[in-house]
């Protein structure tokens, strides 16, 4: 009996020991399993997802937003030189903050004031502040033709194209500089005709939880469209005008058009004070839209952005059948359960008249499914160096 006393405390001890050795080893699992689950949402932030092979299934019904961007400090230098025929600016919406369509905010009333637009131009290499004025007198003298040496001089020249390229979501704004230049140096390679060349960057930094960043972003995207309208207003018909968007930048550049052509977004539109509403018509417009994170109905009459392609001589359109993220976009409203037109594609467009109100002769929507060059992935990078479709929209972009 003394014995089985003494072995008492052994036995606790070992007791103890096995209930230790179990919780332990089941943190262990947890943590293992909560690392891969972290790493398997962080592939689709990086560029170096070019084959991303996710299970669809695995995916979170929040995950309805573009996943494809990581954030980096913002620089102002950069061993780029633009060329000596174009410009390059950015336009930056970023010091807005957290305004969005609903937002009471006086600076988020106020979208209309330039003011409250950041502008840089890439010069020499680096970035450096500009007035939104300066843009707007350079797209100016490009639309008659001409070029300004110094403060007055004047010289002649072949009309200068407009080309805006507008970013997705999860990017900072130095990844979005440094996407801006990819697709320049792309557009560059094709042709040597001049170029203006515009990012717009819009805060798309990604937020603390699916749910929120899709919410925060899908009132966003509407005030996006409005600002980048109001420039579009501006702007004299005459210059020729070129867009790209990825993703989330899809619905804002098809906002600025549906707004720009006389239409309404979220109770909003285009002030008669800043363009005649005969300026509002008659502009030519190139649109290429990559993996675009809308309802592939809403460019229809009626639908979101019924007057979208009004001005539009030629769409191109890339999506990707085997997208994971937008594979999911129905989740994006629970009450239409929309169809992303960068997964299905866009349905036939050919019951859209042009400005004219004929029936375009020509096709006006060209669309390419990258699924089988690119596979599950939801990542620019993909498109811009895997899909040889891409060529097609840089085409449309200068024109062809």
């Amino acid at each position: 009996r003394m014995n089985r006393l003494t072995d008492c405390p052994n036995q606790i001890r070992r007791e103890t020991c096995r209930v230790l050795m179990a919780c332990l080893l089941g943190w262990l699992i947890s943590t293992v399993a909560v690392a891969q689950s972290r790493s398997q949402l962080e592939t689709f932030a990086t560029e170096s997802s070019l084959s991303n092979e996710h299970n669809p299934a695995s995916l979170t019904p929040q995950q309805v937003v573009q996943a494809g961007e990581v954030s980096s400090p913002v620089g102002e230098q950069t061993c780029f030189v633009v060329r000596p025929s174009d410009t390059f600016w950015e336009i930056s919406s970023r010091r807005l903050g957290n305004c969005d369509s609903r937002s009471s905010d006086f600076l988020c009333q106020q979208f209309h004031s330039p003011q409250h637009l950041s502008v840089h131009r890439l010069t020499g290499g680096h970035w450096n502040h500009a007035q939104l004025q300066d843009l707007m007198l350079q797209l100016q003298v490009s639309a008659e033709g001409l070029e300004l040496h110094g403060d007055r001089d004047l010289q002649k020249l072949p009309q200068t194209r407009l080309v805006i390229y507008v970013h997705g979501n999860w990017t900072s704004g130095t990844l979005a500089r440094q996407r801006a230049i990819s697709v320049y140096r792309q557009l560059t390679a094709r042709d040597e005709q001049p170029l203006n060349f515009v990012l717009y960057s819009w805060p798309s930094e990604r937020e603390d939880g699916f749910a929120r960043d899709v919410l925060h972003k899908k009132t966003r995207l509407d005030v996006e469209s409005f600002l980048l309208a109001c420039l579009l207003a501006d702007l004299s018909t005459d210059v020729p005008v070129s867009m790209l968007g990825f993703s989330f930048g899809g619905p804002i550049l098809c906002g600025a058009l549906h707004l720009d052509a006389g239409g309404q977004l979220a109770g909003r539109s285009v002030s008669k004070g800043l363009a005649s509403p005969d300026a509002q018509l008659g502009r030519d417009v190139r649109l290429s839209l990559t993996a675009p994170a809308f309802d592939r109905a809403a460019l229809h009459p009626g639908g979101r952005y019924g007057l979208a392609l009004c001005n539009v001589q030629q769409l191109v359109n890339l999506y990707n059948s085997q997208d994971p993220v937008l594979k999911r976009f129905r989740f994006y409203d629970r009450r239409s359960a929309p169809v992303a037109a960068g997964f299905a594609g866009l349905p036939s467009l050919r019951i859209l008249p042009t400005p004219s109100g004929q029936l375009a002769d020509h096709p006006r929507l060209v669309q390419y499914d990258c699924s089988r060059a690119i596979g599950r992935t939801h990542t620019e990078i993909a498109y811009l160096r895997q899909c040889s479709a891409f060529q097609h929209s840089l085409d449309n972009l200068l024109g062809r």
